[in-house]
C-alpha cells in the first residue's frame, strides 16, 4: 500500500514538471517595449531657447522701410554665447532668424515710418536649427558698434596683455605679472610699444539695455503680439549693417 502511495506521488511530480518545461514562452509586454522605444527619443531632446531668454545680436544685411515687405527674411548674428547649465549651447556667429510684419516709409501722407520684426528661430553653423519656444522681440536697439584706431602714447594706455609671461625686471626669470615693474621692463626691450596703434570699440549695449539707444529720432513702440515696431517720425526707417539689437523670447502667441 505504501509503495502504491509513493508510486502515485511520483507520477504526480513528474507530470508537473513536463507542464513546466513544455510551457511557452512568456511574451514581452508591450508596455515595457514602447518605454525602451521612447527613452533614446527623450534623450536625444534638444535644448529650445525658452521665454526670458535674452540674446544680444546684430543685424546681418540693412534693412530699409521703403524697400522691405512684409514676410521678407531678417537675420541677426549672435556676439555673446548664450550658456544652459553651464554649457554654451548658441555660440557665437549663430543665426537668430525672423522676418517683416511691417513697413512704411516715411511720406506725407505717412508722416511716421515703421519696421515690424519679429524672431521665431536660431541657425546654427552646422545648419541645425533652434526652434524658439516663442517669438522674439527687439527689446534694446543701438547704431552699429564703433570701431576706431587709436594711438598709444602712455603707458596707461598699452595693451597690458602684451607683456604677460615677460620678466619682471631685466634679465629675471618670466613671472607673467601685470605690474609696473613689467610695463616699463617691456617698455624697455621693445620701445615700440608706446605709439602703437590698438583698437578702441564704443557703444556697445547689452542683454541689461533697454529702448533705443544712441539713435535720436528712433523708438520703440509695442505691435501686434510677439512682434517690435521701431518708428521714426523724421525720416524713413533704414537699420544698417550691424546695427545692434537685444532680443527677448516671449511667451507664445494666442
Amino acid at each position: 500500500m505504501k509503495a502504491l502511495v509513493l508510486f502515485v506521488f511520483v507520477a504526480v511530480a513528474q507530470g508537473f514538471s513536463a507542464q513546466e518545461t513544455q510551457s511557452p514562452p512568456s511574451r514581452p509586454n508591450p508596455d515595457s517595449a514602447s518605454q525602451t522605444a521612447t527613452q533614446p527619443a527623450d534623450q536625444k531632446s534638444e535644448y529650445s531657447p525658452g521665454v526670458g531668454t535674452i540674446i544680444v545680436a546684430e543685424l546681418t544685411n540693412p534693412v530699409s522701410a521703403k524697400k522691405a515687405k512684409i514676410g521678407d527674411r531678417v537675420e541677426c548674428t549672435v556676439v555673446t554665447d548664450l550658456v544652459y547649465q553651464g554649457k554654451v549651447v548658441v555660440p557665437r556667429y549663430a543665426k537668430v532668424v525672423g522676418h517683416i510684419t511691417a513697413a512704411e516709409p516715411f511720406t506725407k501722407e505717412h508722416r511716421e515710418s515703421r519696421l515690424g520684426l519679429t524672431f521665431d528661430r536660431i541657425l546654427l553653423k552646422n545648419k541645425k536649427e533652434l526652434s524658439l519656444q516663442g517669438p522674439a522681440i527687439v527689446v534694446a536697439l543701438a547704431p552699429p558698434v564703433q570701431r576706431t584706431v587709436r594711438t598709444t602714447t602712455e603707458v596707461r594706455d598699452m595693451p597690458i596683455e602684451m607683456q604677460r609671461g615677460g620678466p619682471t625686471s631685466p634679465g629675471g626669470p618670466s613671472g607673467g605679472s601685470s605690474t609696473g615693474s613689467s610695463i616699463l621692463s617691456a617698455v624697455n626691450s621693445n620701445p615700440n610699444l608706446v605709439g602703437g596703434n590698438m583698437g578702441s570699440n564704443s557703444g556697445a549695449i547689452g542683454a541689461a539695455d533697454r529702448g533705443v539707444i544712441g539713435w535720436p529720432g528712433v523708438f520703440l513702440l509695442k505691435g501686434d503680439p510677439g512682434t517690435t515696431v521701431i518708428a521714426s517720425p523724421k525720416e524713413t526707417l533704414d537699420l544698417m549693417f550691424q546695427a545692434q539689437v537685444v532680443l527677448r523670447v516671449m511667451e507664445p502667441n494666442k
